[in-house]
């Protein structure tokens, strides 16, 4: 899977669990298919790293995923700049306005951990999706699965939202 495709269009549908043997992985800047998990799961992965101050495994979701679990981890360091939005989730960095998520299970761990942030800068930590503006049903987040978030700044006006399922919800009216 190239991750700089948005994959307009195109449907997955996972036939078996998928083991990622603990590989770090970059994410999937955009996905605007259909991933139909099957009841199946993609585990055994971390994501260690930014991509357009998102780290998740998707970085911006406009389509549809459904029936999945993921089970990895991602693991971030946040070196802020002022004046900057960032995203740290388990599943998608940002559910579109037309993006769908149903029954996906986010069962790893979210890590991020800060050393001097600066002023203006506002911190999305979840789960599952760290933004939402689509829709989320039938999502959760599994027994044991983790969110620690670790933040020293050196300035004022910080914003953090941590959620289990989301961080953050956009008001579509």
């Amino acid at each position: 899977v190239e991750r700089n495709l948005p994959y307009d269009g195109k449907t997955f549908i996972l036939k078996n669990d998928i083991n990622m043997n603990g590989a770090a992985l970059g994410q999937i800047s955009r996905f605007a298919g259909t991933i139909d998990g099957a009841g199946f799961k993609i585990y055994n992965y971390t994501i260690n790293s930014f991509k357009n101050n998102v780290a998740a495994f998707i970085g911006e979701n406009n389509g549809t995923i459904t029936d999945i679990t993921f089970a990895g981890d991602v693991n971030v360091d946040l070196k802020a700049t002022t004046n900057t939005d960032y995203i740290v989730a388990g599943v998608v960095g940002k559910n579109g306005e037309n993006a769908k998520m149903n029954n996906v299970v986010a069962s790893g761990n979210v890590n991020v951990k800060s050393t001097g942030l600066q002023a203006f800068v506002n911190v999305d930590v979840a789960g599952i999706a760290g933004q939402n503006a689509g829709i989320m049903d039938g999502c959760d987040v599994a027994t044991g699965a983790t969110i620690n978030a670790t933040f020293t700044f050196d300035l004022a006006n910080v914003t953090f939202n941590v959620g289990g399922i989301t961080a953050d919800v956009a008001d579509n009216d």
